[in-house]
Parts: C-alpha cells; structure tokens; sequence
C-alpha cells in the first residue's frame, strides 16, 4: 500500500470480527473498498500532521485496537477511532526512536543494514529509527550495491534518481559519502556493480573523492586512456567493454591508496592482466596497441605525452616473460597492425587505417579461439574457482564476448555468473510480474535468435542479452537498471547477486523478433486477439510482483487487476516454471 512517495506502508492486515455471519460477506466487502478508497488519505493526513520532514522514520509494526464499533455508521465511527488511536501510537513510537537515537548516534561506519541476511519482517533496520535524509539514501544506495536490488520503500526509485542522490552526496556531504564508499568499493561485487550501473562522468567524480593520495591530472588521463581503449577494443575483443574493465581496475586501484605517480601503472598492468589470458605475446601486442593510440592522441602536446606514455616500460617489464619466450617479443611488435612509425608531425601514416581495416576483417572471419594474427593462440586461464570459456559457438561470423576471469587481481570477466558473488534479499519487490505469462516461448525464442543451443545459453554474454532483451519485451527500453531485473535473472538462469551491464547491444534481429513473439502470444491467446502488443504490454508485463524465497526455490506473487479474469481463458499454466537453462523452480501465484 502507498500513499505517496514520502509515506508508504508495505503491508495493511484488517481484521474483523462480526456476530452475524450472514452479513459478513456485506460488512468485507464495505470495508475493502473503504481501506482502498479513503484509508491511504485518513492515515497520510494523520503523518502530516503528526512527523517532522527531512527525517525518515522505519517503523517495523504497529498494532491498532479500535475495540467496538456502531453497526450505524460504521465506517465513520471507524474512522474517528483509527485517526485517534494512529495518531497517538504514531507519536509513541516517534518518541521511542527519538531516545534510540539520541542514546547511539547512528554513523555510515557500521551501518546497520540487516536487509542483506534476513527478510524485512525480521530485520533490524526494520525495527523503529529514525535515519537522516542522507542516511536513508546511503542505505538504498548500500543495498544496490551488495544486492543489486532495492528496499520495498524504494521501488519507485529509477535509475537516474540514483545517480542524482550519489551526485547530491558527493556535494553536500563529501566526508560521510567518502567513508561509506571507501568501505563499499573495498568489496570486489560492489565494486563491480557500481562499474557496470553507472556512468563515466558519475565513475570519476567518486574516484576522485576517495582516491588518496590523488594522481595529478586524474580526470584529464582517465580521459585520455579510455579513448585509446575504446579505438583498439574493437580489434582484439569486438563487442566487448573492456572500458568497464578498465574502470573496474581505476577504482580497484584508487582504494588502494596508490600514489599518485604510479596511479595509472596499476591501472594498466590490471586491466592488461583482466583482458589476457596466459598468452604473453597478446598482452604485449594490447600494451603496444593502447601505448600508439595514446602516442598518436597526444602528440601535440608533448609534456601530456610524456607523462601519459610513462606508465607503459614499468607495465611491459612486468608482463615479460622469460628470456626464452621474450625472444619472439621484437618480431611480434613489428608484425603488430599497430607497429607503423609515428611521423614527425607525430600523427600516424595513412597507410595505418588500412592496415587497421585489414587486421579488423581477418579478427571477424576468425574464429575467437583461433589466434590472432601474430600471436600466440588464445587459451582460457584455468583455475578450480572460475569458469573456463564457454563453447563459442559455430567457427565462422563469430566474435569474442567473454573476457577472462583474474582471480588473483580481483577483475573478473564482465558478463560471467558465478556463486557466491554477495548476499540475495529474501523478498524482492519487482514491476514486471506479468513476464511470466511468455515463459512456454522462450526456448524457442532464444534458439531462434541464437543466444542458445540444445537448451543451454551458448555463452554468458549471450545470457546477459537474454537478461536486458526481457526487459525490452517488457517496456521497450533497450537499457535497464539491475533493479529492474531480478525475474529477468531468474527466468535466464542468471545469479541474482551477480552484478549485469546496464548497456548492452541487442542485435536488430532480437528487437525484431521480440515484436513477432509478442504478437504470436497475443494470436494464440483467443481472449486478447484484438489488443495492440503496446496495450499488451502496459497491461499485462508491467505488473508489481513480490519475488519470495522459499526452501530451495522462489515464490511470485503478482498484483491482480479487474481485467485479470482474462487469464482463465489463458492456453497455458503458469503455476510453475522451469526453464532447461534455469537453476531454480520459479512458483507463480497469480
């Protein structure tokens, strides 16, 4: 139940005792529609009246015994002895938080944040107390990050209002926001998730603000080095952001307290290390492609050039092999696409971009395990704790979409599902319930795009466009916060704790069929022929729902609307869904 996006209530329970059986059915049926109609406002005008603003107040439970009441009048007398009694109890608990908090001043340092191991009802954030307005939206933002999922008061949260809260923080209250993200960012799936869901410009203001020592010229650099990784990404891993990477590694290093002339070393040699596997001479031919582009962007401004192109020797004495493997490093660069000389003017010859559209069109006909031209074939790093790369698929078209995980620098591949990756929320409120009615579709859907064969997702990244691409049938939109995609997650098998791209390419043949698939389902369901894919959408998919976990499995409880009679008429169950490529029993109840 919510009244407005200032006081909201997550569970009313009503309960009646009446003498006369006979109009019972009468009395339940008076006092629903009056708890729907007019209790909301009764109870946010007693709020008003009663709480201070600019705080925020979590009250676990509270117990109204209105004893008797007039069979004349009934539902005013209930009125006047609920507004009463609320309002007094409402107070009560005002004051009991009150002294709470002023017997333990509350702190980010150690924020008593049980959401993460136990549900809502049981919780002890849940319990009385009061939060401040910064607080409050430390403790969202903290739960984002280890969950990937939010608060049921702050369903209505979209993802620009996160952004703006963390800008807002940044500014107003720089001290308390540095702390909670130097304790936050120190966790590899926080760190990741706050990489992979926010943009650039939000990703450098927090570095900035906890990086100590802070590096010279950090936001100008940071600039300049992803530009030249967004120029070469394209020719050693199409279709992957190893920017994001990048980044990772910028933030990974930054709370480390790095100093500041060794800053973007470590950045390099980590994001190097997170891009290659074992193969020596790629990670050189990646340095030395990253190192020209910096080279030729640069070249104007020699100081800026200097201090940009310093990191790279310490970078590439670290990655050298030994003196029987290094050998063949000269004859590598020398046969690298990137290895043509800078000219005086310190711009790249002309005959460059050909030899880049030549090396970028054999990289597309190869085969991703196929080495690339002058290197070493490419091998996947085994370790008893990651996953090896999955199989790619069929040889010819295919590109590279999964980087290799690093345990021991703590870049992992971007797109992978592993256990373990933090804690999962024992109730998740959603907003796109209704996705549960195509689940008989999607095999066929996914097979035929080619995101799966033989019932399995032929790569993680493939199963991370599955993840966004529900949400495109759902709204429309082609990005999608991670809050909005736990029955996503579910549906394509993936870790809810596993932190997802927010931005992910889905092919034009996807979006394509995404349309025939929803108006294939409207065509065999006889009830909904005459009902546009828009209206079928807004009505049906975007539905509130409350994921529950149970022993083994997860429960979804899907709000009901008038025009839900319709689903008697429905061709299939959806009482119980297990995708072959699904980890867990989904149960619906709907």
């Amino acid at each position: 139940m919510i009244n407005d996006d200032t006081h909201m209530v997550q569970k009313l329970t009503l309960d009646l005792t009446i003498p006369d059986r006979t109009s019972a059915w009468e009395i339940q049926n008076r006092f629903s529609q009056f708890c729907h109609l007019r209790l909301g406002h009764i109870m946010d005008k007693v709020i008003h009246d009663v709480a201070q603003t600019e705080e925020h107040l979590h009250i676990d439970r509270m117990e109204i015994n209105l004893k008797e009441l007039s069979s004349h009048g009934m539902e005013e007398d209930f009125q006047e002895k609920f507004e009463q009694k609320f309002s007094e109890l409402l107070k009560q608990h005002i004051s009991e938080a009150r002294h709470k908090a002023s017997c333990k001043e509350k702190t980010f340092d150690h924020p008593d944040n049980s959401f993460l191991n136990h549900s809502d009802s049981d919780s002890s954030l849940a319990k009385d107390h009061f939060l401040s307005h910064d607080d409050h939206w430390l403790t969202i933002l903290q739960l984002f990050l280890e969950t990937g999922t939010l608060p049921w008061f702050a369903i209505r949260l979209q993802a620009e209002g996160l952004e703006t809260i963390i800008t807002g923080l940044v500014n107003k209250q720089p001290d308390k926001t540095r702390s909670f993200f130097q304790k936050q960012l120190k966790k590899p799936t926080p760190r990741r998730r706050f990489v992979l869901q926010f943009e650039w410009t939000l990703l450098k203001k927090v570095i900035f603000l906890v990086a100590t020592p802070k590096p010279s010229f950090l936001s100008e650099d940071l600039d300049s080095y992803l530009e030249a990784i967004e120029k070469i990404t394209p020719l050693f891993f199409p279709q992957a952001s190893v920017g994001k990477l990048f980044w990772e590694a910028a933030v990974e290093t930054a709370m480390e307290g790095t100093p500041g002339e060794t800053f973007f070393q470590q950045v390099l040699l980590k994001t190097i290390h997170g891009l290659s596997p074992d193969d020596i001479s790629q990670k050189i031919q990646i340095l030395t492609a990253i190192e020209r582009e910096v080279t030729s962007a640069s070249a104007k401004d020699k100081v800026l050039q200097e201090r940009l192109l310093s990191p790279f020797p310490p970078v590439r004495n670290n990655i050298r092999p030994d003196a029987r493997t290094w050998e063949n490093t000269e004859f590598l660069e020398q046969k690298s696409p990137f290895s043509r000389p800078i000219s005086k003017e310190g711009t790249l010859y002309p005959g460059l971009e050909k030899d880049k559209q030549r090396y970028n069109a054999r990289v597309e006909k190869a085969h991703p395990m196929d080495p690339l031209p002058g290197s070493k074939p490419f091998a996947p790093e085994k370790n008893d704790q990651t996953q090896t790369t999955p199989d790619m698929g069929p040889r010819p078209g295919t590109m590279v979409e999964n980087l290799t995980t690093v345990q021991g620098d703590g870049l992992h591949a971007i797109g992978q599902t592993t256990e373990g990756h933090g804690p999962v929320l024992d109730t998740i409120y959603i907003e796109n319930a209704g996705l549960v009615i195509i689940w008989p579709y999607l095999g066929r859907f996914f097979e035929t795009i080619g995101f799966t064969e033989d019932g399995k997702f032929k790569t993680e990244a493939q199963r991370a466009k599955a993840v966004i691409l529900l949400q495109y049938l759902a709204s429309g939109q082609r990005t999608a916060p991670e809050f909005h995609l736990p029955l996503n997650k579910l549906l394509c098998g993936w870790d809810l704790a596993s932190p997802i791209q927010k931005e992910i390419t889905i092919p034009n043949r996807a979006r394509q069929e995404s349309q025939t698939l929803i108006k294939t389902v409207i065509k065999h369901w006889d009830a909904l022929k005459s009902t546009s894919p828009e209206t079928f959408q807004t009505s049906f998919f975007q539905r509130n729902g409350v994921l529950e976990r149970t022993d083994h499995n997860w429960r979804l409880r899907v709000e009901k609307k008038p025009y839900d009679m319709l689903l008697e008429r429905l061709p299939w169950s959806i009482s119980m869904i297990r995708l072959s490529w699904m980890t867990t029993l989904l149960q619906v109840e709907w």
